[in-house]
């Protein structure tokens, strides 16, 4: 499938405590912070975890992606649903290589911003 300028791709997702517990232990990035549950039993998501959603695109779109930039907005709880609203804002080609930049803001379930990003790669293209 071909990406377009102004195309958006948009992906969903509901982290859970044990997906924030075993990314945690298995990347060593488990600090305190998101041990303690708050008041409703909800752990705090990594950050990198809530990240995680921009970056499917380079999977489905055979994107390598050699910059990433992020803004942490508002903390992201397990049980929350988020939404990752990724728009194609150019597609170059230099050198031979298609060259695109992705803007990407997730947005939690009361549509408030949690995360703006920009993420710039090459899409690769395989027969």
């Amino acid at each position: 499938m071909k990406l377009e300028v102004g195309q958006e791709i948009n992906y969903e997702k509901v982290f859970t405590v044990e997906e924030v517990a075993v990314i945690g232990k298995i990347m060593g990035f488990m600090g305190k912070h998101h041990e303690i549950p708050n008041e409703n039993g909800e752990l705090l998501n990594q950050g990198l975890l809530t990240a995680i959603l921009t970056n499917r695109l380079g999977g489905e779109y055979n994107i390598l992606t050699y910059r990433m930039e992020f803004d942490f907005i508002k903390q992201v709880w397990t049980g929350e649903r988020i939404i990752a609203k990724n728009k194609v804002i150019s597609l170059l080609e230099k050198k031979g290589k298609n060259h695109i930049v992705v803007e990407s803001k997730l947005y939690n379930e009361n549509d408030e911003l949690v995360l703006d990003g920009v993420i710039k790669g090459i899409v690769l293209e395989f027969e």
